[in-house]
């Protein structure tokens, strides 16, 4: 295995310069079946239909933690309404333009970056990891992550959880919804509250994540569930 950093802004890049409008693939699973096998993880393909899917997983022991995502994107509109070309990948003023950098290849690149960072630190990992990535979310959805879920539950594939990512941004200028995660309970100072101290984060505007006795959860739903547990973090 060789395990190699990924710079997650080279490898966004990468995809979105593969114009991956739903169902053409055209290279975009290329580039993640690429950096993936660079990391040591067993890739296969899977086609339904008109749709190329990916399935690909390191190590194979259970619990087995799934990334779930799609390199397809939205047409492009009116080209005439983009100041770069929507598959050039342009880096502005800080700022990667175009189409698939917040919905959601950006966040593709930036959980295998995350991952390979990951692996560095802990070469064996207690478990498995697995990416579970679609070429048909944008569209009618009938050949993707629901058929290649069963494919590989047939195959023996066991998946406990799924990790969806998307990027969401707003306003004029595009800025990220989220501002800050900021880490609340630590190796050597845990926080625990019960459910009548729960943090509201920002009057509420924010959300505390809370490792509770039935699972991780949100501060609202602890909430309604009548759990407290530890503070993880904030999310604002």
């Amino acid at each position: 295995m060789t395990t190699l950093a990924i710079d997650p802004i080279r490898l966004a890049c990468d995809l979105i310069r593969k114009p991956s409008v739903t169902p053409a693939d055209l290279g975009a699973l290329d580039v993640v079946q690429k950096a993936l096998e660079g990391l040591g993880f067993r890739v296969k393909r899977y086609r339904f239909e008109d749709i190329d899917n990916l399935y690909a997983r390191f190590g194979t022991e259970a619990p087995n933690f799934c990334f779930a995502g799609h390199t397809d994107v939205v047409p492009t509109g009116d080209l005439a309404q983009w100041k770069v070309d929507p598959f050039e990948a342009a880096l502005q003023d800080g700022l990667l333009i175009g189409r698939g950098a917040a919905d959601m290849k950006g966040g593709i690149a930036a959980f295998i970056a995350a991952t390979a960072r990951y692996l560095q630190k802990n070469p064996k990992p207690n478990g498995s990891i697995s990416f579970l990535i679609t070429g048909d979310e944008e569209g009618v959805a009938l050949h993707g992550t629901k058929k290649l879920l069963r494919a590989i539950t047939e195959e023996g594939e066991g998946v406990q959880k799924h990790l969806v990512l998307e990027l969401k941004y707003s306003g004029k200028h595009r800025q990220p919804t989220i501002r800050s995660v900021q880490r609340v309970s630590k190796p050597g100072l845990r926080i625990y509250k019960n459910n009548r101290q729960l943090p509201k984060v920002l009057g509420g505007l924010g959300v505390a994540i809370i490792s509770t006795s039935k699972g991780v959860m949100s501060d609202r739903d602890a909430r309604k569930q009548g759990v407290g547990g530890e503070v993880l973090c904030y999310v604002y």
